[in-house]
């Protein structure tokens, strides 16, 4: 998008393109790697399961998946970072859809795997509830779902602030704010080519901060009973200080709302 102000309600849309995947670079395939290994090993997933990769992007997490000999779907809401998965050569099946409404049949899925804060996106939490409702819709009785989100308490005490760099002669602004009102966490991104006599192209992050206890209270209202969390992709214990908040849950059908 060019010079027209990115929306809060919908940045989704708009901000996951070629741009996105020049400023997540450094989110490559070996840290994908040891995020899916440590998903595979802990939900004890084998040859005959089958795993949405919920939110896939460009497809690292599902280039792992496959190595680890699991049956991974992809399912994403950018054609760009779609196209860019299977251009990467992924060979898994990739699905474009809303992860409000899922196109597959319930009870499908031995797991469902949400990597890198692919979840909180809309302003209104009920939309999220909609979104862990459909993972658990999906899940055979059993089935797991782990969430790889941000953990509010570090983002509030270390991820706010404004950072300038340089990327491929790009010059990136990003500013990071706190919205009390909306409980956000807001990135807003400005990329100015100085080559180039355009007007700089402007993207919009805004994610809910939601409290570890909250997340839980969330889950339980979907229908997926929480039965660990951590604080990282390492297993590491989860506290207050922890870099990230990762939930593992159970499908439980006959609880949902």
């Amino acid at each position: 998008m060019a010079a027209d102000r990115p929306s809060a309600a919908t940045w989704f849309a708009d901000s996951f393109g070629d741009d996105y995947l020049a400023l997540y670079r450094h989110r490559d395939a070996r840290e994908a790697e040891r995020a899916v290994a440590f998903a595979v090993r802990h939900l004890a997933l084998g040859p005959d399961d089958v795993v949405l990769d919920l939110c896939c992007g460009g497809g690292r997490h599902l280039a792992a998946a496959t190595r680890h000999d699991v049956h991974p779907i992809g399912l994403d809401l950018s054609p760009v970072l779609l196209a860019h998965a299977r251009a990467s050569g992924v060979t898994a099946p990739l699905v474009r859809a809303d992860m409000r409404r899922l196109p597959f049949r319930s009870a499908h899925f031995d797991a469902v795997l949400s990597f890198f804060t692919s979840f909180g996106y809309f302003s209104d939490d009920g939309d999220d509830l909609a979104v862990l409702r459909e993972a658990a819709r999906l899940l055979r009785p059993g089935g797991r779902m782990m969430l790889d989100f941000l953990n509010r308490e570090h983002v509030l005490a270390h991820g706010l602030g404004d950072t300038v760099d340089t990327i491929d002669g790009l010059r990136v602004e990003q500013r990071r704010r706190y919205d009390r009102d909306r409980n956000t966490v807001d990135k807003t991104i400005t990329i100015t080519d100085p080559r180039q006599p355009t007007a700089p192209r402007e993207y919009l992050e805004s994610v809910r901060l939601y409290p570890a206890d909250a997340l839980h209270a969330l889950f339980e209202r979907a229908g997926l009973r929480v039965t660990e969390r951590f604080g990282s992709l390492e297993g590491e214990p989860y506290q207050r200080e922890s870099t990230r908040c990762v939930i593992v849950a159970t499908a439980d059908h006959d609880t949902r709302e």
